[in-house]
Formats: structure tokens, sequence, C-alpha cells
């Protein structure tokens, strides 16, 4: 717990990346929510489709706007576009409600790079602003691809928060930069 942490006001959101308590899977992850008034985890975020080694948690943002929460959660080893450790980040709402309702959580969606490739770790680092989620990534665009790569420039994925849409790439000017990098690591 508290491999990433992100705090709006009196609450906060903390990555817990290696966490396999609620999936039963090493390494899949939760993210906790928390009042840093009373030291209380309100609730539990965990991933919709949880994998091993997904790293749910491994980066966290959360913006909070009256009573609604939106919270940004970087998965950096997450299965996509069907390869390993290409990575994602989970968009959820949560919804604080009079009492005794209390809160409610909602999953949104998932954002995955339209490019993404096997360890990409896209959810390396996650920030929101604006609507919209930019999403870091730390191996893509390498001149020899995946994990076998000399020299890893990585990358910012920007999506469009309301229908998920990927809506740029941002990526050093050069690819002949310096040995990793790491464009788009926090």
């Amino acid at each position: 717990m508290g491999c990433s942490v992100a705090v709006d006001g009196e609450w906060a959101i903390v990555g817990s990346c290696g966490d396999s308590k609620f999936s039963g899977l090493s390494g899949a992850g939760a993210a906790y929510y928390l009042n840093v008034n009373d030291n209380g985890i309100h609730l539990v975020l965990t991933s919709p489709d949880p994998s091993q080694l997904a790293h749910f948690g491994s980066a966290v943002a959360l913006l909070r706007v009256g009573t609604t929460t939106t919270v940004l959660i970087g998965a950096e080893g997450a299965t996509a576009n069907g390869a390993p450790f290409v990575g994602a980040a989970y968009l959820f709402t949560i919804s604080h409600l009079p009492a005794p309702a209390g809160m409610s959580q909602r999953f949104s969606r998932k954002l995955i790079a339209s490019d993404g490739m096997d360890y990409d770790h896209v959810g390396c680092a996650v920030a929101m602003h604006g609507g919209r989620a930019l999403v870091g990534a730390r191996g893509p665009d390498s001149p020899m691809g995946g994990r076998a790569a000399s020299r890893v420039n990585g990358g910012v994925y920007v999506f469009d928060m309301a229908s998920g849409s990927q809506i740029a790439k941002l990526v050093p000017s050069s690819v002949d930069g310096p040995t990793c990098l790491w464009f788009g690591a926090s």
C-alpha cells in the first residue's frame, strides 16, 4: 500500500499495486479511497478485469467537484490488445450521498492506447484536467519495440474522459534521444 497517492481536499486515493487480497491474483492491485481527517478507508477500488501482475494502482489521480469524485487509476502491467504488460488506466466515479446512504462507486471505462504493445507499461503515470485524462507509458516507441528495446523513449496518451477516445499521443521530439529517456514516466 502506498505505491501512489493523490489528494484533493480531505479525500485521498492510495494505490496498492502489489495487493492480491481482493482478487487472489499476485500483484493484481487495488486502490483505497480514504478521508484524511478521519483516517478511515471508505471504499476499495479494484480492477473490473483483474490479472496477475497488472499492478492496478501503480498511479492514481482524483478530481473532486461538488459531491462527485472522478478517480483515474493506472495499471501498468495490465493485459490489453491481447498482449502482456501493455498497461491501461481505469476511470471510476464516486458519488457522495447524504446519510445514511453514504457513497457509491461506478466503473466508467478502461482507457487503452490504440498502438499499445507488450511491455509499454501504459498507466505508469496518470493525471486529469479539463475533461482530459493523460496516461503515461514509459515503454512505447522504442526502435526495437517491446521488451527487447535497447532504448525506451516513452510517451503520453491523451484521452477524452467522457467518451474514452484517445485524442492524442505525445512523444519525445527525437527518437535519437538518450537511452532510457522514459518520457511519460512519473
